[in-house]
């Protein structure tokens, strides 16, 4: 379906923002380069709960949500030279890269350049959307999208054949269009 045909024009409700990205054991030194399998934050609306394996509202947060109009947000990513700038931003790209490709396969991408499927990658990228925390996780061929309390949605790589194992639902790809949006 094109825009034009699209009656849906509620995507995405409200304010998105990406809060973090996770790197996972398994990502290639000539990835992570200087990073470290750590928690990278872009704002300070949630902190790691007491057992360092996920995320929690952070109740005393100094950064006013809406301080530049409603559903307005940004992040700056800032350090001195060699500090991992460029390969956190790098690691972001991948996993939307690798999300991207497994959600447009078999779809007429009329003037755009093809994508191709990035191995190796180990790393969860943390947003919120309509107040709700949601993340994708990139497992190498493994790729999980979860938001607020709905299931995980999750789709593999199938490298033999290269092909989505299990199949992808329109469903599926409608329920991660409409609550994660970037460009």
């Amino acid at each position: 379906m094109d825009r034009s045909e699209r009656t849906d024009t509620s995507f995405v409700k409200g304010n998105f923002s990406i809060v973090a990205v996770h790197l996972m054991d398994g990502n290639d030194d000539s990835v992570t380069k200087v990073l470290k399998d750590d928690w990278y934050f872009f704002n300070d609306w949630y902190r790691l709960n007491d057992k360092r394996d996920g995320l929690e509202l952070n109740g005393g947060n100094a950064v006013v949500r809406n301080l530049y109009g409603k559903n307005i947000s940004f992040s700056a990513v800032a350090g001195k030279n060699g500090s991992g700038k460029s390969s956190l931003m790098s690691i972001v790209y991948r996993v939307l890269n690798n999300l991207s490709y497994l959600m447009t396969i078999g779809l007429d991408r009329n003037a755009a350049e093809p994508l191709f499927f990035v191995a190796g990658v180990y790393a969860s990228l943390y947003f919120e959307s309509e107040g709700r925390l949601g993340w994708v996780a990139c497992e190498d061929s493994l790729i999980t999208f979860h938001w607020g309390d709905e299931k995980d949605v999750e789709m593999s790589y199938d490298w033999s054949n290269d092909n989505i194992r299990d199949g992808l639902l329109e469903y599926n790809r409608q329920f991660i269009s409409r609550y994660f949006c970037f460009t």
